[in-house]
């Protein structure tokens, strides 16, 4: 999946009333589930012939302070200046960007995307972010689970009052190749079980838990699409845990090929701390995969329908009870009828389109 890029010649040649341009706003091209998701909401809204531009405030994660102050005074004059546009800001640094940037535009279209709880977010970052959507500069201020709209519970009721719940659309993914040629591509070896993980390798994703639950499942190896600040301190983790040759940290992936890894996988571990959605873990399901992940209240939303799941749920950072759990399912995973019968219904809870016509009416609203 890749981002669809306005054509500016295209576009320079349209009475500018009928545009129609999105520009999307996002702190950096880090792989994660808020690529993901501007990815699919750009390929939807193309379909409906809204040309979309994708913006980044910085060119890669862990800049500078002083780089990122640059990159965001840039990025307020673009948007002053590209006034015509729509914008869809993601993250709280982008969305008090584009708040920003609207105290001169005055753009009628601008929808603010909460990717991140308030309690994950640098206190002066989260103040200032409440204080603007308070005053009415974030107008339209989108949510994707009820566990994240309550999260912002404690607010003032001038900002919740514009709090919109528009649940993920995810795609069920699509895979093509051999899992022979997937495993000889990487260099993993064939012999045991495959635990995948596609995540960032930062603190709260907590990869830390599978290596060393790995010390106690010596029949499995851990396969993790994503890089962070973290892999450094989890190679030598590895090292000193004597599952070093079991432990492969792919770095960042197009998406492309993360899909492919889901086809290697024999079971989906997701020990995060915390998440607004969790998209990997939510295509894993839709995969039909046995499914293991935190104990975390938004994973029990977006994983139960009417109080049923296939779907394994153990504390984050519980070490023992990840190998139980991972245990439990190499012996005896839920049975695969009833992993393609709950996948089926989540891909009817989590349809793209539903969610491709949400933010399609937003944008076409009068007075918007």
């Amino acid at each position: 999946m890749n981002f669809m890029t306005t054509d500016k010649k295209r576009l320079d040649a349209r009475p500018a009333a009928e545009k129609g341009r999105v520009i999307q706003l996002i702190h950096s091209p880090d792989p994660g589930g808020v690529l993901a998701l501007a990815n699919s909401i750009a390929d939807g809204l193309e379909r409906h012939d809204l040309p979309v531009e994708t913006l980044f405030l910085t060119p890669a994660p862990g800049v500078p302070l002083a780089a990122k102050l640059k990159g965001a005074l840039r990025m307020v004059r673009r948007l002053i200046a590209d006034r015509d546009a729509a914008v869809i800001a993601y993250q709280a640094g982008p969305s008090i960007v584009a708040a920003l940037a609207n105290l001169v535009a005055r753009r009628e279209r601008l929808l603010i995307h909460q990717t991140t709880i308030p309690s994950a977010t640098k206190a002066p970052v989260r103040w200032l972010g409440a204080l603007l959507g308070t005053v009415g500069l974030y107008p339209v201020n989108i949510v994707n689970t009820v566990f994240t709209k309550g999260e912002f519970d404690d607010y003032p009721a001038a900002y919740r009052r514009r709090l919109l719940l528009i649940e993920h659309g995810v795609d069920r993914p699509a895979i093509r190749a051999a899992r022979a040629d997937t495993l000889r591509r990487y260099g993993i070896p064939a012999e045991g079980r495959i635990l995948l993980n596609t995540a960032r390798l930062v603190e709260e994703k907590t990869q830390d838990t599978i290596i060393r639950a790995l010390v106690d499942l010596p029949d499995c190896r851990l396969v993790v699409a994503g890089t962070g600040d973290r892999r450094a301190r989890y190679e030598r983790l590895a090292a000193s845990l004597g599952v070093a040759d079991r432990v492969h940290l792919l770095g960042a992936l197009p998406y492309g090929e993360v899909v492919e890894l889901y086809g290697i996988a024999d079971q989906f571990v997701f020990p995060s701390l915390h998440e607004t959605f969790g998209i990997s873990a939510v295509e894993a399901a839709l995969l039909a995969l046995p499914t293991i992940v935190a104990d975390i209240k938004v994973l029990r939303e977006v994983l139960t329908i009417d109080g049923e799941t296939p779907v394994r749920f153990v504390a984050p950072r519980d070490v023992a009870g990840w190998v139980a759990a991972i245990r439990t399912f190499v012996d005896s995973p839920p049975p695969e009828a009833e992993r393609r019968r709950f996948a089926d219904r989540l891909a009817r809870r989590y349809s793209t389109e539903r969610m491709i016509d949400a933010y399609v009416a937003l944008l076409s609203a009068p007075g918007r």
